[in-house]
C-alpha cells in the first residue's frame, strides 16, 4: 500500500481527479504529511501500551494490525468517492494508518528477536517489504492499463493490507528464540 501511494498517487490525482501537474504536487503533500504523522505516532502508541502493561510483542502488533486495517478501510472509500476533498481526507487517513503500521513493524523487530539477531530479522523484513513493494508499481500499471482506472488497484491494495493484518494478528505470537534459548528450555533427559 505504501508503494502504491508513493508511486501512483500523483498519477491518480492527475488522471482520475483531473488536477494539473502543479496542483497535484501541492495536494499530494497532504497525504504524505499525514503518513509522516502516522509513522511518528506508532512509537508513542507502542510505548503507551507497554506502559499500561501490554506485553512487548502485543504492544507492537496492535498498531500494526489497526494500522493495516485502518489503511484498508480508508482506501476503499478513497477509491470510490468522486469528491476531491473527501478523497484527500480518506487518502490522508489511509496513509497515516499504513505508515503507523510500518513504524510499529520496525519496532516489533526489536522485541521479537534476540538482541544479536535484531539486524538480521530487520534485514529480512526489509527485503520482504521491498520485494513485495517492487510488484506494486508493475501490477498497478497493468491494472490501470487494462481498466483505465485506479479503483481496482486501490481495492487490491486494501485486500493485501487486510490480509497482512490477519497474518500479524494470528501468526506473530511469541519472540524468536535462538538455539541457546531453545536448548535451555528443553529439560535434560
Amino acid at each position: 500500500m505504501v508503494w502504491l501511494y508513493l508511486t501512483w498517487l500523483p498519477a491518480d490525482l492527475e488522471h482520475e481527479r483531473h488536477l494539473t501537474i502543479a496542483k497535484t504536487g501541492w495536494v499530494v503533500t497532504i497525504p504524505y504529511l499525514a503518513g509522516t504523522l502516522g509513522m511518528l505516532s506508532s512509537g508513542f502508541i507502542a510505548d503507551g501500551l507497554m506502559a499500561r502493561g501490554v506485553a512487548p510483542i502485543r504492544s507492537r502488533k496492535w498498531p500494526i494490525c489497526s494500522g493495516l486495517i485502518g489503511g484498508a478501510l480508508f482506501t476503499v472509500p478513497a477509491a470510490f468517492t468522486p469528491n476531491l476533498t473527501l478523497a484527500i481526507v480518506y487518502l490522508s487517513a489511509a496513509m497515516s494508518f499504513v505508515n503507523m503500521a510500518s513504524g510499529a513493524a520496525w519496532a516489533l523487530v526489536s522485541v521479537a528477536a534476540p538482541r544479536h539477531m535484531v539486524a538480521s530479522l530487520g534485514s529480512i523484513q526489509n527485503f520482504g517489504g521491498y520485494f513485495g513493494g517492487s510488484f506494486a508499481p508493475f501490477i498497478t500499471g497493468l491494472v490501470v492499463d487494462k481498466t483505465h482506472s485506479f479503483v481496482n488497484t486501490f481495492l487490491i491494495s486494501a485486500g493485501v493490507a487486510f490480509a497482512a493484518a490477519l497474518v500479524y494478528m494470528f501468526v506473530v505470537r511469541t519472540p524468536i528464540q535462538d538455539s541457546e534459548q531453545q536448548a535451555a528450555a528443553v529439560p535434560a533427559v
